[in-house]
């Protein structure tokens, strides 16, 4: 089965037609899309995106859960549709939570 065979399927989805409705029709609003493992967020996405000229904002758990939509958005989708936003380590008014990457490698050393 080829790229292009699966993103039909998502295409002639009948569920996808109704969402797409409502996306269309209504107030953008926020959605949680539940039950879709691997790469079928990326291509329902995909195919809202292009049905839809609505702009998506995705949060997801963490960065690197995010860097694997990303890949996946920007190849089928393209690179200039998709804009990537980490979280910086530096975080104002928490001085207490550090980021676990580097606090394995850095000593940290609190004044009292």
């Amino acid at each position: 089965m080829s790229q292009q065979d699966i993103q039909g399927f998502y295409a002639d989805h009948p569920k996808l037609a109704s969402l797409t409705a409502e996306l269309n029709h209504q107030q953008p609003n926020a959605y949680c899309l539940n039950g879709l493992v691997g790469s079928a967020k990326s291509l329902l996405i995909t195919e809202l995106f292009k049905q839809t000229e609505l702009p998506f904002l995705l949060i997801m758990e963490d960065k690197e859960q995010a860097a694997y939509y990303l890949n996946d958005l920007e190849r089928l989708i393209g690179e200039k549709n998709v804009l990537f936003y980490p979280g910086s380590y530096r975080r104002p008014y928490q001085l207490e939570e550090t980021d676990n990457a580097l606090s394995q490698t850095l000593p940290i050393r609190r004044n009292r």
